[in-house]
């Protein structure tokens, strides 16, 4: 298939995708009500659920977990390329991957 033409396709299917979600069920639109009116009581609640929220500690205990050993595993992947098998697997998965088209 045509690079272009399947440029074109993932196009319209994200596009499609994406205009689902410009109205909600009660006809307002994303985010038409995120600034004005502003409700302080709302940030208190908000600031506390975030808080008490596994979704938030549980990343953070793995960063810090992780974060004395981050150059050594970046050497070790670096060295032993573990996804792609090889540096030149890597740079033809690099240019496969990018988005941009420079043609």
């Amino acid at each position: 298939m045509d690079r272009r033409l399947s440029h074109l396709i993932a196009a319209a299917v994200i596009l499609c995708a994406v205009a689902r979600c410009g109205t909600l069920p009660n006809g307002r639109t994303w985010g038409q009500d995120a600034i004005y009116p502003v409700d302080l009581g709302g940030i208190t609640h908000a600031a506390y659920d975030a808080l008490v929220d596994p979704q938030t500690w549980l990343p953070l205990a793995g960063a810090v977990t992780v974060a004395p050993f981050d150059r050594k595993v970046s050497y070790w992947a670096s060295e032993h390329t573990p996804v792609f098998g090889s540096h030149d697997a890597a740079s033809a998965a690099d240019t496969t991957l990018r988005v941009t088209d420079r043609g």
